[in-house]
């Protein structure tokens, strides 16, 4: 099983955001550069998403999740049965 997670990380340098959203968007992102793999099975597809392979690496979706939660960022994931067959041009 698979799974592709999204992460709404929002903009630091937006002047717009209140003063603790971005705190906790700078928090979030100190911790995501301390907790990324560089293992084989998470696979990074964007700036804040990542397909994941669960059977390996159930871990990494678990720590990003709950931390994004912490930090009260939204996130998405769409749970694939099987690894998906990317068409690369």
């Amino acid at each position: 099983m698979h799974a592709i997670l999204s992460i709404d990380v929002p903009d630091i340098n937006d002047y717009q955001l209140s003063q603790q959203m971005i705190c906790d968007a700078s928090g979030f992102l100190r911790l995501l550069a301390k907790t990324e793999p560089s293992a084989s099975e998470i696979l990074r597809l964007g700036e804040y998403v990542w397909q994941i392979d669960l059977n390996k690496s159930y871990s990494f979706l678990a720590a990003l999740t709950a931390e994004a939660s912490r930090f009260g960022i939204s996130y998405k994931i769409l749970f694939l049965d099987q690894e998906p067959n990317w068409i690369t041009g």
